[in-house]
């Protein structure tokens, strides 16, 4: 389940965070008995089983799919299809950025991704707070998972190979290479 989004410098969002918790201070009395639920519980985490984007003409609902369709197709595909597009009337940021926290068998999961018109430059992987891993500045910075199926040095040299290219930009999430080319790795990070 998803507990939040961030999304920031894409087209026309400049910064925004979607927030799908559930906020109101006590649940309805008597909601065990309902027959729909007004949320969902994961652990002590309670979300919104439903999420509605509404607003005016061209106030940028369709750039948050857009941004959740581009967010996808970077960690499972890459940068190759994906075209940078960034707020071009704020120059504040220059990169973009997407985060996702979602919750998954009772594990909570922080991933933060930023990238450019060339290179993925950051890329963060945590669950229930502990980094597992964090790349950054074209390295791979932190491996947190030392002595289950691989080691740092063998998972900066995947890193290295499968996720740069020819200009040791990073073109491939390191997510997505570990998860569809190492499986067995760690339950955690595929």
């Amino acid at each position: 389940m998803i507990l939040s989004f961030v999304i920031q410098n894409f087209k026309s969002i400049l910064d925004i965070t979607l927030n799908t918790s559930y906020n109101e201070g006590k649940a309805p009395n008597r909601y065990r008995e309902l027959e729909n639920y007004v949320f969902l519980e994961e652990g002590d985490k309670r979300v919104s089983p439903i999420l509605s984007i509404f607003g005016a003409n061209a106030s940028g609902k369709s750039n948050i799919i857009e941004a959740f369709d581009c967010f996808q197709s970077i960690v499972t595909d890459g940068l190759e299809y994906v075209d940078f597009q960034p707020n071009r009337l704020n120059r504040e940021y220059e990169n973009t950025k997407f985060a996702i926290n979602l919750i998954t068998n009772n594990k909570e999961f922080f991933y933060t991704l930023v990238y450019n018109n060339e290179s993925i430059i950051e890329e963060e992987l945590k669950c229930n707070k502990d980094l597992l891993y964090s790349c950054s500045d074209k390295k791979l910075l932190n491996f947190s998972k030392e002595g289950l199926f691989y080691n740092k040095q063998k998972v900066a040299d995947i890193y290295n190979v499968e996720c740069k290219d020819e200009n040791q930009n990073q073109q491939f999430t390191l997510l997505s290479k570990l998860s569809k080319n190492y499986a067995n790795l760690d339950a955690d990070i595929t």
